[in-house]
Order: structure tokens, then C-alpha cells, then sequence
């Protein structure tokens, strides 16, 4: 829309990227302290700079881009983000779990002839008792939403148990989804066609290096549109038909599949064909 085009759903998909980014920042996407932010400024950022990635964002940062992307036809439909956004019940459960803290053993009865206790030191023991409990809180809801750290819980958390029972094994990780591998594609395509050098940081290190002719190839290609694309979570390949413009060659369609790799929690390419 910030370059004329109509409303669709794919807008709504963009706005809900923006949300996003607002709600993980605590300011309007594309603000900048130190220029204007007026609305004419931002309606032009909108349409010529790419969309914010906070680094706050984690797990959330392909969504983001992918909603965010210039190009509406590369957006993912809002089912899509549904799908995205219910692996976040799997990851609560293998980050969130906290074990409860065991309860100190009551300090026996002080001798008769002691004098009896002030009760300034009892009352600084509860708040210290207090302060604890809130910080075992407040760490859970951070690891329950930092997405990008995909790691076990904090390790030795479970301090009262750890000398009595043996460490639990930590959460096997969920492979990527049918709706994740599929936003994983888009993005790619969205990104290698705006800049060559970002999408073949998508790449494994293996695969970079037998693509000589990446940059030539997607720097020249233009307006790519997918017109189909499917996902085998079982094989870890996309396949998808698009069609874009290649200077003498006019408007050419193609079908590519993609075969990933889960590189500790990040999908990469390893190979195309």
C-alpha cells in the first residue's frame, strides 16, 4: 500500500509483522531517533529499507522478515503464522520448567536461656526468601521467551536434587514444520533477490562453495513470484514453482527444491535442484 497498491490480506500479514516488531522494541517499526519520523518519512522507509529484525526477537526474527517482506506474493498467509506460532506450546515446554524450590528446614527452637530474637533479621531473611522465589520466576518467563536460545534449561537449576539423582536428559529438539520450512523458503527467495550476499548466508559453508555463480545469477533475476510451494518435513526438502524476470529472457518459470539442513535450531540450504 505505501506504493500505491490495494489493501489485501497480504497486508494484514505485514501489519501483524509490524506488531510484532513494535511490541518486542516498545516503538513504532521504522523510527529512528536521529531522523525525521514523520508520517511522509516513514511511508518512505516503508517502501525502499527492509523491515526491521530486532535482535530481540529470536525465534521470531524469520517470521518477522517473511510477514515484513517488500514483495506481498512472498508473504505467508496468516495460516501459515497460525502454524508458525503453535510450536511455541513445544518450545514452552522444553524451556519453561523450572523445578520447585525445596522448602529450608525450620532452624530448631533457640536454647531457653537465649535472648530472644529481634525482629529485624527475621524480617530481612523473608524478604531475601521472597526476592528468591522472584527471580526463579522471572527466570522461567525469560527462557520461556527467549525463542533463540534453543539450549536446556539453565544448567544446574535444579541444585536441590542434583547430588541425590541423576541429571535429566534434556528435551529431544523438534524437527521444523510442514508451515516453518515453507516461511523458511519464502523468506530465501524474497531475500537472495533483494541481496544476493544475504541470501547466500543462507547457505551451508558446502553448499557456498559449489555455487560459484550465485551473486551473477540472483542479482540480475527480478520480481520473483511463487506460484506453488510445498514442504516434506520427512525428506527436509521445499519444492516450489516461481516465475520471475531474467534479462533476455523475458518472464521464465521454474521449479526448484530445496533440500535443508537444521544447523543447531537455524535452517540452511545444502543443496538445490
Amino acid at each position: 500500500m505505501a506504493t500505491g497498491g490495494q489493501a489485501t490480506p497480504a497486508s494484514d500479514v505485514w501489519a501483524f509483522g509490524a506488531t510484532l516488531v513494535h511490541l518486542l522494541t516498545a516503538r513504532p517499526p521504522y523510527h529512528h531517533d536521529d531522523r525525521d519520523n514523520g508520517p511522509l518519512a516513514v511511508v518512505y522507509r516503508i517502501a525502499h529499507e527492509d523491515p526491521p529484525l530486532p535482535e530481540s526477537a529470536g525465534w521470531l526474527r524469520p517470521l518477522i522478515a517473511a510477514a515484513m517482506t517488500k514483495d506481498p506474493a512472498a508473504r505467508p498467509t496468516m495460516a501459515a503464522v497460525r502454524d508458525h506460532l503453535a510450536r511455541v506450546e513445544t518450545l514452552a515446554e522444553r524451556t519453561s520448567y523450572l523445578p520447585p524450590v525445596a522448602a529450608a528446614p525450620a532452624p530448631p527452637p533457640p536454647p531457653v536461656e537465649a535472648a530472644p530474637r529481634r525482629g529485624r533479621p527475621t524480617g530481612l531473611v523473608a524478604a531475601l526468601a521472597v526476592a528468591a522465589v522472584l527471580v526463579a520466576v522471572l527466570g522461567g518467563v525469560l527462557l520461556a521467551t527467549r525463542g533463540g536460545d534453543d539450549g536446556p534449561p539453565a544448567a544446574g537449576g535444579d541444585r536441590s536434587t542434583s547430588a541425590s539423582t541423576p541429571a535429566e536428559s534434556t528435551a529431544t529438539p523438534q524437527p521444523p514444520t510442514e508451515a516453518a520450512m515453507i516461511e523458511f523458503a519464502r523468506q530465501y527467495v524474497a531475500t537472495a533477490s533483494a541481496d544476493p550476499s544475504r541470501g547466500f548466508a543462507m547457505l551451508t559453508p558446502a553448499y557456498q562453495q559449489r555455487s560459484p555463480s550465485y551473486a551473477e545469477f540472483w542479482g540480475q533475476m527480478k520480481n520473483p513470484e511463487i506460484e506453488t510451494i510445498t514442504a516434506d518435513p520427512a525428506a527436509m526438502t521445499v519444492t516450489y514453482e516461481y516465475r520471475y524476470v531474467f534479462p533476455g529472457k523475458g518472464r521464465t518459470s521454474e521449479r526448484v527444491t530445496l533440500h535443508l539442513v537444521d544447523d543447531d535450531g537455524t535452517l540452511r540450504i545444502d543443496d538445490a535442484d
